[in-house]
């Protein structure tokens, strides 16, 4: 037997609950006969109250709180996705035709939304080694490493794919890493290894998440980020002024060149000196130039000093600690230290804001993983549409200097358009008459318009030999293209081609082949192999690409090797007939 009753059945009593019982006799009784078959035993229709008659009203009932499993899919579906239960309650308003017409409260939906993240939380560490097998069925160079404690809880999980451990074959050289907090519901610390491609695009290299950020966790990190590497430590590693993080470098990375993020710095320096911000409107200004546009030691430090002196700074707190430590942030200071353009962990902090779009506030280790994978999924196509366009679409110039278009044969696109912006910059630069070749002065043509403070001559050091020019700005050691000065030598002199010494393979078109030559694909167009050291780099180079190929298994080293010493024996007939 089923009975039906009225929600406001029962004896009236004191209650905190929004229905008051007054003892509604309205019901319904069902039971079945011996057959099995149902039938209404008794049925009252009269309420001794007003009934509810809005849509309104009936979603706050009790026996109106329930939630059909269609619906329910769709909200899961969309908190998956990132979606606040604000927005999950206005799509279900559209759905529904309005908002009134909801049958359900935002109450009940909230509770939905609280089962389905306890869900996910349960068995969250045997979900998250699933998920891992998985995506190792998927990609076999897929790699994760997971640190347990005492207790053989989880304590940290690093993981990259097959596909990011192939980028920082190339690209590699210079990473950020940073942390960033509220991504998951343990509160555990998020750490990515960043850096940029050929292309000028973050590049996300591997993640990792920590228990706390001591300096045990943190070379647990980059002790395990070398690894999955393949061994290879980053040339420079960019980060924020944590203590632990230094610590970890000096033991883990000792070869690695470790600078903090400029931006860091900076933005320190707005909440220290807000009152000089607010009281000298041209402080903004000349700081700004100080930090972003003085290329070697001697115009920083004079323009420190400068300015330290007209906006009375000398004995500030900030401004002392910063110079004192001007070697760890500064860019004249990263002169011969490569960084790709890099001097703060902005590309970090962007990929942490992007993957906050991609992952809901608390979610479990699983969830916040296969987020993280649909971002790094993204940013590969991303990352193989810049690739296709690079390879099928070449940079078109309806005139230009020989080495601009020379530039726009080897570079990317984007690294073009650095390129060309140095270019620009170069034509306000002219040669100062001095003797021999190897070393050339230029000068800015608006000198005395300039700061006090601001270089405006440049010495330049030429190595004719191998065509390598060494500028005292250092911008090529730093970025791997060649500055506005020493573009202005290549002009006065007439270069064509930019000296292959001065070709980073990283920029370039071909950063990703396993053979580089930066003048062999236009020489081949339009030059007949007639040079015997020319025969030789055509087939040194299609050597190297056999044996880079060749070399994965077993099989493809028998090939290449039986089809070699074809190749041999057909060479040693034809020598012996002729």
């Amino acid at each position: 037997m089923q009975e039906l009753v009225c929600q406001r059945s029962g004896v009236n009593r004191s209650t905190k609950q929004s229905t008051t019982r007054c003892d509604c006799k309205a019901r319904i009784k069902i039971c079945h006969n011996d057959q099995l078959k149902w039938y209404v035993r008794s049925f009252s229709e009269t309420h001794n109250h007003d009934l509810v008659e809005s849509c309104g009203e009936k979603k706050h009932i009790f026996s109106h709180q329930h939630i059909d499993k269609h619906t329910k899919d769709i909200v899961r579906y969309l908190r998956e996705n990132n979606i606040s239960l604000s927005r999950v309650d206005s799509i279900m308003g559209s759905l529904f035709g309005s908002a009134e017409k909801v049958p359900f409260s935002k109450k009940s939906l909230r509770t939905v939304c609280s089962r389905i993240a306890k869900e996910s939380l349960q068995d969250d560490v045997v979900k998250t080694m699933d998920m891992f097998r998985d995506m190792i069925a998927k990609d076999e160079k897929f790699v994760f490493s997971a640190q347990v404690d005492d207790d053989n809880r989880l304590k940290s999980l690093m993981w990259t794919s097959g596909r990011s451990r192939f980028l920082y074959e190339h690209f590699g050289n210079a990473i950020t890493f940073d942390t960033t907090y509220e991504t998951n519901i343990y509160k555990m610390p998020f750490g990515m290894f960043v850096g940029v491609s050929n292309h000028f695009e973050s590049v996300i290299f591997a993640g990792v998440l920590l228990t706390n950020e001591t300096a045990a966790d943190f070379k647990w990190a980059f002790k395990q980020f070398v690894s999955m590497m393949g061994g290879k430590a980053p040339a420079t590693m960019l980060t924020d002024q944590a203590k632990a993080m230094l610590i970890a470098i000096k033991a883990v990375l000792p070869e690695t060149n470790h600078r903090w993020c400029k931006w860091h710095v900076l933005r320190k320096a707005q909440e220290v000196l807000g009152h000089v911000y607010k009281k000298y409107p041209t402080f903004s200004d000349d700081f700004h130039k100080l930090a972003n546009h003085m290329l070697t030691i001697d115009e920083f430090e004079s323009a420190w000093k400068a300015i330290s002196i007209k906006y009375g700074l000398e004995a500030n707190p900030f401004m002392v600690r910063a110079f004192e430590c001007r070697d760890k942030w500064a860019k004249p200071y990263f002169k011969g230290i490569f960084c790709a353009r890099m001097t703060s962990t902005q590309r970090s902090e962007s990929a942490n804001h992007v993957l906050k779009i991609y992952i809901p506030c608390n979610s479990s280790i699983n969830r916040f993983i296969a987020k993280y994978s649909k971002l790094i999924s993204d940013r590969e196509n991303s990352d193989q549409e810049c690739e296709k366009n690079t390879k099928q679409k070449s940079i078109e110039l309806q005139c230009g200097f020989p080495v601009e278009k020379h530039a726009s044969m080897i570079y990317t696109r984007k690294v073009y358009n650095l390129f060309k912006m140095e270019l620009l910059k170069s034509t306000k630069y002219v040669i100062v008459p001095r003797e021999g070749n190897n070393i050339v002065e230029v000068k800015h043509v608006q000198a005395e318009l300039r700061d006090s403070w601001c270089k405006v001559n440049y010495i330049i050091e030429v190595d004719n030999s191998v065509g390598y020019y060494k500028c005292e700005c250092g911008l090529y050691e730093h970025f791997g293209i060649v500055c506005s000065h020493i573009i202005s030598v290549f002009i006065n002199r007439g270069v064509c081609q930019i000296p292959e010494c001065h070709i980073m393979k990283r920029w370039t078109r071909q950063a990703r082949m396993s053979t580089f030559d930066p003048n062999l694909r236009t020489l081949g167009k339009d030059r007949r192999i007639e040079s015997r050291s020319f025969r030789h780099k055509v087939m040194y180079m299609s050597a190297m690409e056999l044996v880079n190929i060749a070399e994965v298994d077993e099989k493809a080293c028998e090939i290449a090797t039986r089809n070699l010493d074809r190749a041999k024996k057909e060479i040693s007939e034809y020598r012996h007939r002729s």
